[in-house]
């Protein structure tokens, strides 16, 4: 997890003028809304989520928050990574320390919908294979005149729901370990950007969702079109190149039609809209395409930061020497992605 400490800001890139305080997700969180969805590879339930020594610390948990809202009567839906390696009276929060069947558990017989969604559902192989970046959507609350329609808002990425140490931007090691990380460990090896998105870019979040929910559980619980257009603010136009002052965000995703729904199965279908085919199945790979179409514009660097390079739906069994199917879990991975520009100077972070 990675939290900003202080007041400090890093970079804010927006589709809209006005800039938000560090705290606003939380605020919203804590807001009359209509739904709240949240996915995690891990949705720790005695986490707080605001943890700042130089702000007053709030008691209310990750636990407790989804509960409060939907005895509020908000629609709660949670997608959780299922670990494969947590086992009921042996090691219940797993080798990744996910705590999937403590999550679950805890929210049994509540009126917070909590499903465990293995990585693919379709052939239930799948151990370590997948990560997921943990994202929070909510209904905005409607402000002016009663019966104003609701816009949809969208935290991506930043803090993972998890278990363990957060990090900061100092990166202490050891000065904290008796104060702020007592008792906070272990400590996951990446943080990312967080990432508020409004607009456009927020109904893909939500897309995203009720993609993947149709999938693991069907189409009850969600908000039908009708609905949607009834309480939301209709999805803005996306903004053409020509038009100056600009932005538009956009969202890469790797998932397959095994976690999907939605997905054409004519490959000649699925290739109009993007996608991929092969292993009998259909794959959105916009992130794989999404890099190679930023190195290949690169004039002078490239910078990355990623903890994963390259998705699972690309490992050959030849190139790690094993069959995956039966071993779900390698550790080594030829990398075969090599970028050569003849005659020219590049650098490469």
């Amino acid at each position: 997890m990675r939290h900003l400490l202080h007041g400090r800001l890093d970079v804010i890139i927006r589709e809209i003028d006005t800039l938000p305080s560090l705290n606003e997700w939380n605020f919203n969180l804590c807001c009359k809304e209509l739904y709240l969805h949240i996915t995690g590879w891990s949705v720790y339930t005695e986490i707080t989520l605001i943890r700042d020594p130089m702000k007053p610390r709030t008691r209310i948990t990750l636990g407790e928050l989804p509960k409060m809202k939907a005895e509020e009567g908000v629609k709660v839906l949670m997608l959780v990574w299922d670990d494969r390696t947590s086992v009921l009276d042996f090691k219940k929060n797993g080798l990744m320390a996910a705590h999937d069947q403590e999550t679950a558990d805890y929210f049994k017989n509540k009126k917070v919908n909590c499903v465990l969604c293995p990585r693919n559902p379709d052939d239930g192989k799948s151990i370590v294979q997948g990560f997921e970046t943990s994202t929070i959507q909510v209904a905005g609350a409607a402000t002016g005149q009663q019966g104003q329609k609701r816009t949809i808002l969208s935290f991506v990425g930043g803090i993972d729901l998890c278990d363990g140490r957060y990090d900061i931007q100092e990166h202490p090691l050891f000065s904290t370990l008796d104060t702020v990380h007592k008792d906070d460990f272990h400590q996951p090896n990446f943080s990312g950007a967080s990432i508020k998105k409004e607009g456009s870019v927020a109904w893909d979040v939500l897309l995203n969702f009720q993609q993947r929910w149709e999938k693991q559980v069907g189409n009850q619980l969600l908000f039908s079109s009708s609905k949607l257009d009834e309480y939301f603010v209709p999805r803005s136009t996306v903004a053409t190149t020509n038009e100056n002052e600009t932005w538009n965000v956009q969202l890469f995703r790797s998932i397959d039609g095994g976690a999907a729904s939605g997905f054409p199965q004519d490959p000649e279908d699925a290739a109009e809209l993007g996608l991929v085919s092969g292993k009998d199945n259909i794959t959105d790979r916009s992130i794989h395409d999404a890099y190679i179409n930023a190195i290949r514009r690169a004039k002078n660097f490239i910078y990355t930061e990623n903890h994963f390079v390259r998705s699972s739906h690309g490992w050959q069994a030849y190139e790690i020497g094993i069959d995956i199917r039966k071993n779900p879990n390698p550790t080594l991975i030829k990398d075969k992605i090599k970028i050569e520009y003849i005659s020219e100077r590049l650098v490469s972070f």
